[in-house]
């Protein structure tokens, strides 16, 4: 609501008051100051304009293949978005199969390793919004496909924001460096075309993912966001350190995703992907079931990769894996005997080993560096992946060897 108020000067000095404006909504307002004489008569007066601005930014976690599928679409909160800030893979890969990575190319089929940034600036008298950053680490575009370079190699360029635009763009990372760098979105007086005070600013931070975080579900499981069934533990597991977590996070399919004693399928070629081309120097697997069967052969399989080369990441390692009641996963068909996988994975560094004896089929010991039979919790083959108790294990102990 609209008010005036009234200074009256008592003699002929006059000392001051301190005002403090508070916004309340996006929008603008003149405060003026008038000097009147005891007459009544204007002797002086002078105004000013207070512009209330609310700029936001709001980033999203990455996508696996696209929205959907099968995480999908998910805002990082807003007091994430500095620390721990957001994470961003290296777009070394080659998604279009041109054979030179993406950082190298522009308008990109099938281009999935940008992260989407919303903004949005309220129109309001007085002032403009634009685009910055740090430094040029980091690379914006108008498309997910690198279709219109907004921000680009030169770290001296801006880019201006259309007041009460709403819109989304896509952030790069296209070097193999590590570090951070932030998007800010300044508030811009178009009077003198300076940036107002830093307080109104909005930042992302952004940082490479060095990490990738496997999660392999039971027999006959599929990914899926949300979960298809309750009993799905696993992928529940998966979504909570997305989400809440920001790994960089792949859900497969035991059979589908990796295939039989040599593994071969959609895991494998992810995890050469993100050693070779994007820069990642720790793997975390974990399993349920059959699916940590899946764990153990994925782990020979990536022992085999680094013996023939085609793993090249100097500094690489196989920083964490986790079973849960795994079950042995063969091709011979022995894996319909339910045999429990006793063999620790290939290679870890840290493995996590969880299982219970209450029914059949169950796991057992796995010479883990934690060995924890959930027995007492009453939990069975189907449901042990499903305890808070199992989970909140994972979680911890993930998140005490891999960081992002």
């Amino acid at each position: 609501e609209a008010t005036t108020r009234t200074w009256r000067l008592k003699g002929s000095s006059f000392d001051g008051e301190t005002l403090y404006v508070e916004g309340v909504r996006p929008g603008w307002t003149t405060i003026t100051l008038t000097l009147t004489s005891p007459l009544g008569t204007v002797v002086a007066e002078d105004s000013m304009i207070v512009s209330i601005v609310d700029p936001n930014l709001t980033a999203y976690r990455p996508k696996s293949e696209e929205y959907g599928n099968p995480f999908q679409r998910h805002a990082i909160p807003e007091d994430e978005e500095v620390t721990p800030g957001i994470g961003i893979r290296r777009n070394g890969d080659d998604d279009d199969g041109s054979r030179l990575p993406d950082s190298k190319e522009y308008q990109i089929q099938g281009e999935n390793d940008l992260i989407e940034v919303e903004w949005a600036a309220s129109g309001v008298r007085g002032v403009d919004y634009r685009l910055n950053r740090t430094s040029t680490q980091i690379r914006v575009f108008d498309r997910e496909d690198k279709w219109i370079t907004l921000l680009g190699d030169d770290p001296t360029q801006t880019v201006s924001v259309t007041q009460t635009e709403d819109r989304s763009m896509w952030v790069e990372w296209p070097g193999d460096d590590d570090g951070s760098s932030d998007l800010i979105m300044e508030v811009v007086d178009q009077r003198y075309g300076r940036v107002v005070q830093r307080a109104s600013q909005e930042k992302l931070r952004f940082s490479p993912f060095n990490s990738l975080v496997i999660v392999i579900g039971g027999r006959g499981q599929d990914p899926a966001d949300p979960v298809k069934y309750a009993t799905h533990g696993m992928f529940q597991l998966a979504i909570d350190l997305y989400r809440q977590d920001g790994y960089d996070v792949r859900m497969y399919q035991e059979k589908t995703d990796v295939e039989g004693d040599d593994a071969d399928g959609a895991a494998i070629d992810e995890i050469i992907r993100a050693v070779n081309k994007r820069g990642v120097t720790s793997i975390a697997i974990i399993g349920y079931s059959h699916g940590g069967g899946s764990t153990y052969d994925l782990s020979s399989r990536i022992q085999q990769e680094r013996i023939n080369g085609k793993l090249q990441g100097a500094q690489f390692s196989l920083e964490y894996t986790a079973y849960v009641d795994a079950i042995r996963d063969s091709d011979s068909g022995l894996d319909l005997q339910f045999w429990p996988e006793s063999n620790r994975p290939i290679g870890t560094a840290y493995h996590v080993n969880q299982y219970q004896k209450n029914d059949w089929p169950s796991g057992t010991r796995s010479a883990g560096d934690i060995e924890i039979d959930r027995s007492g919790l009453g939990v069975e083959h189907r449901t042990i992946d499903d305890h808070p108790a199992v989970q909140n294990t994972i979680k911890q102990t993930l998140r005490g060897r891999v960081k992002r």
